[in-house]
């Protein structure tokens, strides 16, 4: 194979693969999931959590279809800056003890395009006094076909979030760097919705995208030189 052809070989691989490389560790793509019946395991955060750009807290009662009170509690929602300068999404729910269901899941909205790195703590880590020790874990992830919800799940009986209890502060660490509003909503008999954040505007390019750029541009200029 003549020079050329090699650089030419290099170079469209470079930049055909551009933000197919994962930089994070339980990266769910569209369709993906882990934990539960998918293989693998949730990934327990224990990173000091960045800096806080925003936070909500919400308490709510949900109605099921015959307008009876299933449910109360508080959902906390904030979104971090972490050490690589992307943005860390980050959820918690508080089931009332008066509540008379269990919550098993909960799925956050508008993460189309962006790479998800799923996993929780159950560390009392916010010295802003947010979020809470919590007293149940997650048990899986998974991610819509169109990419843009994640949802985290508890299991049946005991697993779920029970009246009483308080959520693992579930993380989605992501490739973003702006954020815009989202939603958070909790799933049993009854289902709420609240207000939460997501990330918006251009990714950030991962250290793998930016080496094959590298190569790419290498190359052209290559081939430019020999011409």
């Amino acid at each position: 194979m003549r020079f050329s052809n090699i650089i030419r070989t290099v170079s469209l691989a470079g930049l055909l693969t551009l933000g197919s490389t994962a930089a994070f560790a339980d990266v769910i793509g569209p369709n993906g999931c882990v934990g539960g019946l998918c293989t693998g395991t949730l990934d327990i955060f224990s990173n000091l959590p960045g800096t806080l750009l925003d936070s909500n807290s919400v308490r709510f009662t949900a109605y099921d279809a015959l307008n009876v009170a299933k449910y109360s509690g508080v959902i906390r929602t904030a979104v971090y800056r972490n050490a690589q300068d992307t943005l860390d999404f980050y959820y918690q729910f508080s089931n009332s003890f008066g509540s008379l269901d269990s919550v098993g899941r909960l799925t956050m909205t508008n993460f189309t395009g962006f790479v998800t790195d799923v996993g929780y703590r159950m560390d009392n880590f916010d010295g802003a006094g947010l979020f809470l020790s919590a007293t149940q874990a997650a048990l899986s992830a998974d991610r819509s076909v169109s990419g843009g919800t994640v949802g985290f799940g508890f299991g049946v009986g005991g697993a779920q979030i029970n009246p009483g209890e308080t959520s693992a502060t579930l993380v989605i660490r992501t490739n973003a760097y702006n954020y815009t509003a989202g939603s958070v909503t909790t799933q049993n008999g009854a289902v709420y919705t609240a207000s939460a954040f997501s990330p918006t505007g251009p990714a950030v390019p991962e250290p793998g995208t930016w080496l094959l750029m590298g190569l790419g541009v290498a190359g052209v200029a290559a081939l430019r030189r020999r011409k």
